[in-house]
C-alpha cells in the first residue's frame, strides 16, 4: 500500500497552483485519442477498460517535475507486484512541438517499457488538456544567456504544466484524489476508502 501513495498524488504546476486534497465522486473520463509512441500503434482511453489507468501529463525535455512523476509511477508497479498487469501507466506530452513520436517513443521505451507515452497535437491536445483542467505555461528563456552562443534560445523554453496523476478505474470513471502535503497514514486511509469501492478503483 506504501507505493500506492504515488498512484494518486496530485500535484501543483511547476510554477505552482494549489487545490485542497480530496476525494471527488467519479465520473465518465473524458476520451483521449492519439498515438502510443511506446508501441507506434493507435491510442484510445476507452481501449483501456478492464485496467485501473494512472495518467500523467508532461515532456520529455521536463527537468523539474516529470523525474519524480516516473520515479513515482514505477515504484507503484513495482509495489504492487504481479498485480501491476491489471495497471496502465499512460503519459500525455504537453509539448509535441518537441516530443515528436519516434523520439517521444524512444525516451518512452528508455524509462519503462510498460509505460505508454501518447501524442496529439492541436485541437485534440487542447481538448484533453481543458478536459482534465491541466493548465500549461511556454516559458521562454532569458535569450541575454544565449547572447553569445549561436544557438536560437526560443528552442530552449520550458513548458510549466500541471502535474500528478488522475486515477481511472476499470469501468473508464475518473476519480480526482487530489493530494498535496498528505502524510502517508492519511493518504492511505483516503486509498483504503476508495479500493473499498468494488466497481470503483479496485487495485
Amino acid at each position: 500500500m506504501k507505493g500506492l501513495l504515488a498512484a494518486a498524488m496530485l500535484g501543483c504546476m511547476v510554477a505552482c497552483s494549489h487545490r485542497d486534497p480530496h476525494w471527488v465522486d467519479p465520473e465518465p473520463a473524458p476520451p483521449i485519442a492519439g498515438v502510443d509512441v511506446t508501441s507506434a500503434k493507435p491510442f484510445r482511453l476507452a481501449d483501456q477498460r478492464g485496467h485501473v489507468v494512472l495518467l500523467s501529463f508532461g515532456y520529455t525535455s521536463c527537468m523539474e517535475v516529470c523525474p519524480d512523476t516516473f520515479a513515482k509511477a514505477k515504484a507503484v508497479f513495482r509495489d504492487l507486484g504481479d498485480a501491476s498487469r491489471d495497471l496502465s501507466f499512460v503519459y500525455v506530452t504537453v509539448d509535441p512541438e518537441r516530443d515528436k513520436p519516434e523520439p517521444f517513443g524512444a525516451f518512452m521505451r528508455s524509462v519503462d517499457p510498460r509505460f505508454e507515452g501518447v501524442f496529439l497535437e492541436g485541437d485534440a491536445l487542447s481538448s484533453v488538456l481543458a478536459d482534465y483542467h491541466v493548465v500549461v505555461r511556454k516559458r521562454l528563456p532569458d535569450p541575454s544567456r544565449y547572447a553569445k552562443r549561436d544557438v536560437d534560445p526560443s528552442k530552449f523554453y520550458a513548458m510549466d504544466h500541471t502535474s500528478g496523476f488522475w486515477g481511472i478505474d476499470r469501468k473508464g470513471e475518473l476519480h480526482d484524489l487530489q493530494i498535496m502535503s498528505m502524510n502517508v497514514d492519511e493518504f492511505e486511509a483516503k486509498l483504503e476508502l476508495a479500493s473499498s469501492r468494488p466497481a470503483d478503483f479496485p487495485l
